[in-house]
């Protein structure tokens, strides 16, 4: 149990990190390029790409070094990868390095997140166990978004990297009480082309992830819609975290007591309703509604998806999840969420940003398909 706390808030810090890359961090790339959304998406895009193709390669040194040293390895990329942001003004080739070590290090992340999910999960209690993360997620984030845009607006870039790597610091005390993971990654990952549970659960969280990626568009259009002004774009997003925070914690207790399956394909029925309302979203207040809202549906379907992912896995009489899974898992999560944002930002500069919403609804639907 020490194990799973541990690994829930290293994971929590974590998360965090990527979701300031995600809001704060493109919103001042946007800023910066002038409202270029090829220059600020444009860049997550090349990086996801990078990633799947290195990440068979990439696997087989985690499986060396083990989970826990990869993660400090990944913090450590994290941190350069952060810090070349600083000098991409004065060199385009720190925009360059900035997207190589941010693809790099997410090899040394998510496999091993992955790997501990399965370890420090149990089938029987897993919707229970991922609404902690999710929970513990949201309570360590609230404020996060409040203090970042305080930070970018004072000190630009150079305070949000500091802030980054603050988190990266206090991340440090709690990943070497992790187990260190060691695996033989074999390849031949096209022995898993027919497997029906392992393409059923990496279906669901592509489709999850997509539309969690494709939220980027989402924050580049508060961002937009407060006149690209980082403390009232922060304010907002902590507003809505500290809702979507109290909400999630039922969410464990009730997916144990529901079929996960029916929660998913209920909320594929309610999660276009999501991408419809923010598409109406004209006034501060209903910006809230609209990412209140959807925030309610994400994080009871977040839980949801990734203990069913985890548990048709799993399927096969392994109490862990072989790592070839893991790869085959992220290959198809990561060309997902390159297809959802590559056709957002084609009908963005096509018709404008709500129009990458639209999206959002199709993609729902596909949650039916399970």
């Amino acid at each position: 149990m020490k194990h799973f706390t541990y690994f829930t808030i290293t994971n929590s810090l974590l998360l965090l990190l990527f979701g300031l890359t995600n809001t704060f961090g493109i919103a001042y790339l946007y800023k910066r390029s002038e409202g270029s959304f090829l220059l600020s998406i444009g860049l997550i895009i090349l990086i996801r790409i990078l990633y799947i193709i290195i990440l068979p390669t990439g696997t087989k040194l985690v499986g060396r070094i083990g989970t826990r040293s990869s993660v400090i390895v990944f913090m450590i990329l994290l941190l350069l990868s952060n810090a070349s942001l600083i000098l991409v003004d004065s060199s385009i080739f720190f925009l360059y390095l900035w997207i190589i070590l941010s693809a790099v290090a997410y090899i040394f992340f998510f496999i091993p997140t992955a790997l501990f999910t399965s370890k420090y999960t149990e089938t029987k209690t897993r919707g229970i166990q991922m609404g902690r993360i999710s929970s513990t997620i949201l309570f360590a984030t609230a404020f996060a978004p409040l203090i970042t845009g305080e930070v970018l607006d004072r000190y630009s870039i150079t305070g949000f990297v500091l802030l980054l790597a603050l988190i990266i610091i206090i991340s440090l005390f709690f990943v070497p009480k992790l187990k260190n993971i060691h695996f033989d990654y074999l390849g031949g990952l096209k022995k898993f082309r027919f497997n029906k549970s392992l393409l059923r659960g990496s279906w669901i969280e592509a489709c999850h992830y997509s539309t969690r990626n494709l939220g980027i568009f989402w924050s580049l259009y508060i961002f937009i819609f407060f006149d690209e002004n980082y403390k009232k774009f922060g304010l907002l997003l902590t507003a809505i975290t500290l809702f979507s925070a109290f909400v999630n914690i039922i969410v464990g207790k009730y997916l144990n007591q529901h079929n996960k399956k029916d929660i998913i394909k209920t909320q594929a029925i309610f999660s276009p309703f999501s991408w419809i309302f923010r598409i109406l979203a004209v006034n501060p207040l209903s910006i809230f509604f609209a990412d209140a809202f959807h925030s309610l549906n994400g994080y009871i379907r977040e839980s949801a998806i990734e203990s069913t992912a985890f548990d048709l896995m799993s399927r096969d009489g392994h109490k862990e999840i072989l790592d070839e899974k893991f790869v085959v898992r992220e290959i198809i999560i990561n060309i997902g969420i390159i297809l959802t944002l590559s056709a957002g930002v084609i009908l963005t500069m096509l018709f404008g940003i709500k129009s990458s919403f639209i999206l959002g609804i199709i993609i729902s639907l596909g949650y039916l398909l399970i």
